[in-house]
């Protein structure tokens, strides 16, 4: 909801404008994601800009063994999912194609 204040000539509050919008379909909708976020059996997390989980699903959090989505929520992704090579090598961030997206916006 957002009100904004009406001024008459003089300078007085005259009265406030408020618009509202009919939320329901967007909280609807999300709830609607949510529920199917968490019922796929297939991983799925989202990464934010600075390369932190945004969101996980459960099936994500055992995929990574973890208990709870607050053990990743705002946690380094690359560190604590890609941070070793297959050989056992360190993977740096910069090598990674995740990182170049999140930095670069580049496919």
């Amino acid at each position: 909801m957002e009100f904004s204040p009406i001024w008459d000539e003089e300078g007085r509050l005259e009265y406030f404008l408020s618009v509202q919008r009919d939320i329901t379909s967007r909280a609807e909708a999300e709830q609607f994601s949510q529920t199917l976020l968490n019922s796929l059996g297939e991983g799925v997390f989202g990464i934010n800009a600075e390369g932190e989980f945004a969101f996980v699903n459960p099936a994500s959090l055992q995929l990574l063994g973890y208990d709870r989505e607050e053990e990743l929520l705002g946690q380094n992704s690359h560190q604590l999912t890609h941070h070793t090579d297959t050989d056992g090598q360190p993977y740096p961030e910069e090598a990674c194609p995740i990182y170049r997206v999140i930095k670069t916006g580049d496919p």
